[in-house]
């Protein structure tokens, strides 16, 4: 009985471990931060950001939006050329004017939480 216990937990935890690296590979992928953009917040509701449950990144970019959506844009499309699938992942993204200049990224993602 103690083996049977024990390899049910073994398997659950390298279950656990194996979606939630296949979450933080396929949301990083699909999310990449914006080159030069400063970290300004970050909130993840399970064990590491981008990992299984919800994460959402905050930057800031000093450069306009529009440049920022184009760069998200190109990234996008050129990532889903390569490999389409999100896989486990559901990712998106926000930009907004943050000042006359400069942009607020928004970077989230939701993964195997449901």
């Amino acid at each position: 009985m103690f083996f049977i216990m024990l390899g049910i937990v073994v398997c659950s935890a390298v279950t656990f471990t194996v979606i939630d690296q296949k979450c933080l590979a396929d949301s990083t992928r699909w999310l990449p931060d914006y080159p030069q953009a400063t970290l300004v917040s970050q909130e993840y509701d399970f064990l590491r950001p981008f990992g299984i449950g919800e994460t959402v990144r905050q930057l800031y970019s000093p450069d306009a939006a529009n440049v920022v959506r184009r760069w998200y844009g190109e990234a996008w499309a050129k990532i889903g050329e390569e490999n389409p699938d999100l896989g486990l992942a559901q990712p998106g993204y926000i930009v907004s004017e943050a000042d006359s200049t400069g942009s607020t990224i928004m970077l989230y993602s939701e993964c195997a939480s449901r």
